[in-house]
């Protein structure tokens, strides 16, 4: 089994995409915590779903789109 947090989520999404030829540009991501900021910064989509209070700041301010 394998677990993912934090930087280890985007590493583990860029190798996905080496691994099976994603354009990481064309994907979306989707998270509620601040701690997957590198798993949105990896994708060209990516979005804050009911997010903490640190990733609403963040997403705000990257202007990224906010889904409550």
């Amino acid at each position: 089994e394998y677990y993912a947090y934090g930087p280890t989520k985007a590493e583990a999404v860029r190798a996905l995409a080496v691994s099976e030829g994603y354009d990481l540009s064309r994907c979306y991501a989707y998270s509620d915590s601040a701690t997957d900021v590198p798993m949105l910064e990896a994708v060209g989509h990516p979005h804050a779903v009911n997010p903490d209070r640190a990733l609403r700041r963040e997403a705000t301010l990257r202007e990224w789109p906010i889904l409550v």
